[in-house]
């Protein structure tokens, strides 16, 4: 058969768009001469519907938020709240009739896996992440009752057996493969396919002027871009901040995003007596962050080292590397392989104020070595690290399914 009547089938356990990852390889595998379908979540009824995106075609069904949140937090504890969704993927399965079932994540794969081998049809599960081990730090899991409904080790088995049960899997970085081979899962069914960005699209971002003009020329600026929480070192970037100032640096810190724990951020910088020095400019589009980027002078990612953290990338490191701008990363590895193989910028302890202050203080007085790291960055990209680069991968794992 032709690939171009080859019809993938995704299915995705949130609305769309946006989703990066997604997108990227829905285009990518369109591109390649695939018909690509993608099952996805509304929160109004009035969404639902077959609509097209990008060449994608979009399969929105309706579902209450409120009930999914909860449904979709206890899962993998309790097996029966499959069948909530059995008939939304059994009816998107029945009508496409796929070739292949190609499911994000793990929260909807054991209903979509049981419907697809019934059907015959071959299933590729994408983990954008390690989830088990990213659960402990959700707002949920810090009540009593979250603790006692969730088993993190019940979605750890969980997540193996969907990994096993899989036709191939595609996991986010080499440091994911190990981990998932050590748990049993065949190396040779596992491709890598990493998150990283579109410079055609990134570098398309106008620049807004009426941010830039927010910002004094005459000080230093620290970037933080993505999710605020604490377990992304939002908190020692604000300590590194501290002592930075203590220095008599003229620098502030601006953090572009947002998360449940940003008042305990808030509340940090006003104790601290900080407020005239940090920005937290909430949640912001992507198509922005080039203007954040135009007033940085180093970025940082100081995410804390955990299972999760140990075996994903941070992309904010790929749009810091591409708007040529050096960048104080955390120790955790997969950034960590990244930051020195392209020489783009400084590696420092997780979790360490001091050391994390004097790795910006020694960008900021050899700004000459300063600025060289930023163009390795943005070279990297360009030769290593866009997503056109890196899809090869996906490619290949289709060509050798059929």
């Amino acid at each position: 058969m032709s690939q171009s009547f080859r019809t993938i089938g995704m299915i995705l356990d949130s609305p769309f768009p946006p989703d990066a990852r997604v997108e990227n390889e829905a285009t990518h595998l369109i591109e390649k001469g695939y018909a690509v379908h993608l099952f996805c979540l509304c929160y109004k009824s009035s969404e639902a519907g077959i609509f097209v995106h990008n060449g994608i075609i979009l399969h929105r069904y309706f579902i209450n938020h409120e009930v999914f949140k909860k449904a979709t937090a206890l899962i993998h504890s309790f097996s029966w709240l499959d069948y909530l969704f059995q008939p939304l993927i059994k009816d998107f399965i029945w009508q496409l009739s796929p070739d292949v079932l190609h499911v994000h994540d793990m929260l909807l794969a054991r209903v979509a896996i049981k419907i697809a081998r019934r059907r015959k049809v071959p299933v590729v599960l994408d983990l954008h992440e390690n989830r088990p081990e990213i659960l402990p730090y959700y707002p949920h899991m810090q009540t009593k009752l979250g603790k006692l409904l969730v088993s993190i080790p019940r979605w750890r088995k969980e997540q193996v057996k969907l990994m096993q049960a899989a036709d191939q899997v595609i996991l986010v970085t080499e440091e994911a493969k190990v981990d998932a081979v050590s748990e049993g899962v065949p190396a040779s069914k596992i491709s890598v396919v990493p998150n990283t960005i579109r410079p055609d699209i990134f570098y398309q971002y106008p620049v807004d002027q009426s941010i830039i003009r927010r910002f004094d020329p005459s000080f230093i600026y620290l970037l933080y871009l993505g999710d605020t929480g604490l377990r992304r070192g939002t908190d020692t970037a604000i300590e590194a901040l501290e002592i930075l100032l203590k220095s008599e640096l003229k620098v502030k810190l601006i953090l572009v995003g947002r998360n449940r724990e940003d008042q305990q951020l808030r509340q940090m910088v006003l104790e601290k007596g900080l407020t005239d020095h940090v920005y937290q400019e909430g949640w912001q589009d992507l198509s922005l962050f080039p203007t954040y980027l135009e007033v940085a002078t180093v970025c940082l990612s100081l995410i804390k080292r955990n299972r999760h953290h140990d075996t994903t990338y941070a992309n904010k490191i790929f749009q810091y590397m591409a708007a040529a701008r050096p960048q104080v990363v955390s120790d955790c590895p997969p950034q960590r392989r990244v930051i020195e193989e392209a020489r783009c910028g400084l590696v420092v302890p997780a979790d360490d104020p001091q050391a994390t202050a004097l790795a910006i203080q020694c960008l900021l007085q050899n700004r000459k070595e300063a600025h060289q790291m930023g163009e390795n960055g943005k070279k990297a990209i360009a030769e290593t690290w866009q997503w056109k680069k890196k899809a090869g991968a996906l490619t290949d794992l289709y060509r050798n399914l059929f």
